[in-house]
């Protein structure tokens, strides 16, 4: 249950940024072409990152990596808040990539060190669950704080919310 909980938190913080980032992005001056290469840095550092990451989780502890994803989370959604132009989002994307590369498909792992194979499809099933469900609450809370208090505003509320998962998985994971 700990890391669907994690993980819940974890997809919040993703969907924060999912309504605000081409917005964000574009009012610091990024045309659209700019805003699409930028874009696909998250996906270039994910394929770059997923095996030096994965390998990590092997060698040291998945709660470790798992934490440490957090709180690469929160680095990289101050970095965001902070960007003075569109250029500067590039450092915080890869960082957001690395930090789903930590925490998403290293839960799933966490899941197969710790549950019997046969209760593995189910405890899969409320991991999945608990992602669609940050991701359904991130959006609307990243909307509604870019909407209300500005884009960096969302992005430091995504920073404050993966602290409090990394105090919550350094906490209770095992």
């Amino acid at each position: 249950v700990d890391i669907c909980i994690l993980i819940f938190i974890a997809d919040v913080v993703t969907g924060v940024q999912t309504p605000v980032f081409p917005l964000y992005t574009t009012s610091l001056g990024a045309s659209l072409r700019t805003l699409g290469l930028i874009t696909a840095v998250l996906g270039l550092t994910r394929l770059a990152c997923a095996l030096p990451v994965g390998m990590l989780s092997d060698r040291l502890d998945r709660k470790t990596v798992l934490v440490s994803g957090m709180i690469t989370f929160a680095v990289a959604f101050v970095l965001y808040a902070l960007a003075p132009d569109a250029g500067w989002l590039v450092v915080p994307r890869a960082l957001q990539a690395i930090a789903m590369v930590a925490t998403f498909p290293l839960g799933i792992a966490y899941i197969g060190d710790l549950v019997e194979a046969r209760d593995r499809g189910a405890a899969i099933g409320v991991y999945t669950a608990a992602m669609g469900s940050g991701f359904a609450v991130g959006p609307l809370l990243g909307s509604w704080v870019g909407s209300t208090a500005g884009y960096p505003a969302a992005y430091l509320c995504g920073a404050v919310i993966a602290v409090a998962g990394a105090a919550f998985g350094a906490a209770r994971l095992i």
